[in-house]
């Protein structure tokens, strides 16, 4: 791979839950549009995503891959923290003390998550080009960890911000 710059999608309508597999619209043109090529350009299947890298690329400049869609939160998608708090008291005080080791009713495991990722990942490191992935902020998290070994509940990341590798 010559270069790789993750990308995360711009706000998406209802910012502020528990977005994980819900699939809004955006919320709107984005302030403004960073400026990025590269010779591939892979997305999540997500409409957040692929509306993003739509405004960034062009609409037929990039291709979708299922494995980059952010992590299921189950039953918790699209849901608030309180709603969550209100709901399943005793598994988001579990999830605040262990945030990877638990995982939400119906959702996926972190690890079933960062594997699904990571073997996606791995399939086109190899490939000699310049990658633009434009995902999420969970499978970013999971390919800078892969990458630089920074601990995913550290790593931040805002609505349309390009990392480069």
């Amino acid at each position: 791979m010559k270069s790789l710059k993750l990308i995360r999608h711009f706000k998406p309508q209802g910012a502020g839950v528990f977005m994980g597999q819900h699939d809004p619209d955006l919320d709107g043109a984005p302030i403004s549009i960073p400026s990025v090529s590269a010779d591939l350009v892979i997305t999540s299947p997500l409409k957040r995503a692929h509306q993003s890298a739509a405004l960034i690329f062009g609409d037929s400049n990039f291709s979708m891959n299922q494995s980059f869609a952010e992590i299921c939160y189950g039953q918790w998608d699209g849901k608030s923290w309180q709603e969550i708090q209100n709901q399943w008291p005793d598994i988001a005080t579990a999830k605040m003390e262990n945030w990877l080791g638990v995982t939400p009713p119906d959702g996926e495991s972190w690890s079933d998550f960062s594997s699904r990722v990571l073997t996606a990942f791995k399939e086109i490191e190899i490939r000699d080009a310049s990658i633009a992935i434009l995902a999420h902020a969970g499978v970013n998290s999971v390919i800078n960890h892969y990458l630089t070994g920074e601990d995913p509940l550290v790593f931040t990341q805002e609505y349309g911000e390009v990392i480069e590798y």
